[in-house]
């Protein structure tokens, strides 16, 4: 009985992996094999680096990466900011392209120029970066969303 059991253990070994390797070319993919997936710009708040006045049509901005860059400034990951005019706000929401593999130190603000096709004209700059929207610290034409105690 001996010789028998061996045997089937040997078919078996040799049987089982063939129907599972039928599947490698069914077209299913392997997570493995696929990548990394695509990076994703996410959110970076930002203030104003200059004094906002009504007229002011180009602000410069600074953004600051919240992901891990290896302590690097985001200069040419920055895609063109999404602006929404309101009659009473104008809303900004900066987004930065991450790196594909980075530590994760501190990282500095990047500078940005946003060409508005409107002057400010005393409207709330907002950043949209966060739900809902609020007043970046540094803005001088409104007071920092948060109380004084």
């Amino acid at each position: 009985m001996g010789g028998r059991l061996r045997r089937l253990a040997v078919m078996l070994a040799v049987v089982v992996p063939l129907p599972l390797a039928g599947c490698a070319g069914s077209g299913r993919q392997d997570v493995a094999d696929a990548g990394p997936p695509p990076p994703e710009a996410h959110t970076a708040p930002w203030r104003p680096a200059a004094p906002v006045e009504a007229g002011t049509t180009v602000l410069s901005l600074w953004a600051r990466e919240i992901g891990c860059a290896n302590g690097a400034p985001a200069t040419g990951r920055i895609p063109p900011p999404a602006v929404e005019y309101g009659p009473d706000t104008i809303v900004i929401k900066v987004r930065i392209e991450p790196l594909a593999a980075a530590d994760c130190p501190d990282n500095p603000e990047t500078p940005l120029t946003v060409a508005l096709r409107e002057p400010v004209n005393g409207r709330t700059l907002l950043d949209g970066g966060f739900d809902p929207p609020r007043v970046p610290p540094g803005t001088t034409l409104q007071p920092h969303p948060f109380p004084n105690n």
